[in-house]
């Protein structure tokens, strides 16, 4: 026993370091921030998609927020990169703003996150739309 416990503990190791298939596919994007916008300014994912956000200005100090994620950065001026991380678990439309303050465009620095639902989900829509759309079998 006690020669095969090295090889049952790397063994261990190993299987415990690959990826599950339960960890969420990774989006990742790159986002510049400048005065007044963000670019790109709409994001699209999958739900349950874990999103990287890698932040650059390329003017002053910025901040970035989803609120509904609780995802939020500040971006420094001088364009280091800042990544924020989070995972798209519901679907809909949220608005993603700057969060510090830069000047007097800065109410106006939105942009959008669109997360899709689900594939199921989305095939389910579908096929609700299709019922809904058919004819009746009894006109």
């Amino acid at each position: 026993m006690r020669r095969s416990l090295p090889l049952l503990l790397t063994f261990a190791f190993f299987a415990g370091a690959s990826a599950s298939p339960a960890d969420p596919p990774v989006k990742s994007f790159d986002v510049a921030a400048s005065r007044y916008k963000f670019d790109p300014e709409t994001i699209e994912v999958d739900q349950g998609d874990r999103v990287v956000l890698k932040l650059k200005s390329l003017d002053v100090a910025h901040g970035f927020a989803v609120k509904e994620f609780k995802a939020e950065a500040a971006i420094p001026k001088g364009g280091e990169v800042v990544t924020v991380e989070f995972v798209a678990q519901k679907a809909g439309t949220y608005a993603f703003e700057c969060s510090e303050y830069c000047g007097r465009g800065h109410k106006g620095m939105k942009g959008k996150l669109v997360v899709r639902p689900k594939a199921a989900e989305r095939r389910d829509a579908r096929r609700d739309a299709r019922l809904f759309l058919s004819p009746s079998p009894l006109s």
